[in-house]
């Protein structure tokens, strides 16, 4: 006598999740115009650098449709950092760029798919990402920390495919400079203070210190670029002018150090900054130790800043510096010092009527 067995229907689940939806741009154009190179290309990168980058974060690639995929995770921090990671690695890269939008929201799924709002608000996001730009929604900038959420600029509500509310959503540029999404150090012409970041020294054979290394000098970037007063870029030149920002990464099995030199313009050393951690710590670590570089570091400059303008007269400040000595002015929030910074920012104004943060 034998059993009769049902076959059964795929398990489901439904839940809280992150998801990240990415697309490569212009891939059945790449296709069209050679068909092995830009799948070979493809194939490199998701073995050597999106599966890795995925793993790093607890990501779960649940759907690939062959030049795009569906991933899930745990935490829209995690989700987030795997989607600036992944763009900040394709930066330089001459054949591959992606869209990429993360949402959270309740997804349910099985063994072969995600489905409800929660796929479809990150797909509609990454269908209007800038080119190698990160969308996120309000859900899940709202979720992130200190640390990644000066990243991402307002980019208003927006109204997406199947889905019946407006989003509101925040973005991030192809290069992580908020605010300076074009600039180098060649290309900083006004007279607001200038900081170059240096990439992050590392001797470490090993590819996740060297992962960690990149992470560490564009978080560090996306974080001083987001200052209206400051203009920052990465930088490996010696030459260039400004304030210069060095930290260099150093390993003894699974101990870290990152040691960071702040120099002022002349080149003299006016701030360091010493940090230790293991290497499986790396990724909490990473975040506090850039937020905490960037406070101090920006306290730094902002007190030399001061010096250096309050020995100038008056009728000689640009309208940049008109609009720094209204935000120097204005620090114990009392009202004489609002009188007087705004000001400052009235004579910014007049000097430069195109000068949107004064």
């Amino acid at each position: 006598m034998c059993s009769m067995q049902r076959n059964s229907e795929p398990q489901t689940s439904r839940k809280l999740a992150a998801v990240l939806a990415a697309d490569v741009v212009g891939f059945s154009r790449m296709i069209a115009a050679d068909e092995a190179a830009p799948v070979c290309a493809l194939h490199s990168l998701l073995a050597e650098v999106f599966r890795p980058i995925f793993a790093n974060n607890n990501g779960d690639i649940v759907k690939s449709m062959g030049d795009g995929w569906l991933v899930e995770f745990a935490s829209s921090v995690a989700a987030v950092n795997a989607a600036m990671q992944i763009q900040d690695r394709l930066k330089e890269d001459p054949t591959i760029s992606l869209h990429v939008g993360v949402h959270i929201g309740d997804v349910t799924r099985n063994e072969h798919d995600l489905y409800e709002d929660g796929i479809n608000v990150a797909a509609g996001l990454e269908a209007i990402t800038p080119e190698g730009g990160v969308m996120i929604s309000d859900a899940v900038y709202s979720g992130l920390g200190g640390t990644l959420s000066p990243s991402f600029e307002a980019a208003g509500a927006q109204n997406l495919k199947n889905i019946a509310r407006p989003v509101t959503t925040w973005v991030r540029a192809r290069n992580g400079l908020i605010g300076h999404a074009d600039a180098s150090e060649h290309e900083i012409t006004s007279n607001l203070p200038v900081l170059n970041i240096r990439p992050t020294a590392n001797s470490d054979p090993r590819a996740e210190l060297q992962d960690t290394a990149d992470a560490l000098t564009a978080n560090l970037a996306t974080y001083f670029g987001s200052i209206s007063w400051l203009q920052t870029s990465i930088s490996s030149s010696e030459s260039a002018m400004g304030y210069s920002l060095r930290p260099t990464l150093r390993a003894r099995g699974d101990r870290l150090r990152l040691e960071t030199r702040l120099q002022d313009p002349g080149g003299d050393i006016i701030w360091t900054h010493k940090s230790d951690s293991r290497l499986d710590d790396v990724f909490d670590w990473q975040d506090n130790v850039v937020a905490d570089i960037a406070d101090h570091g920006l306290g730094m400059i902002f007190e030399a800043e001061t010096t250096k303008l309050m020995a100038t007269p008056d009728e000689k400040l640009t309208a940049e510096q008109c609009m720094l000595m209204g935000i120097m002015t204005w620090r114990d929030f009392s009202g004489e010092p609002f009188v007087r910074s705004a000001e400052f920012h009235d004579r910014a104004i007049t000097a430069k009527p195109d000068l949107e943060d004064a």
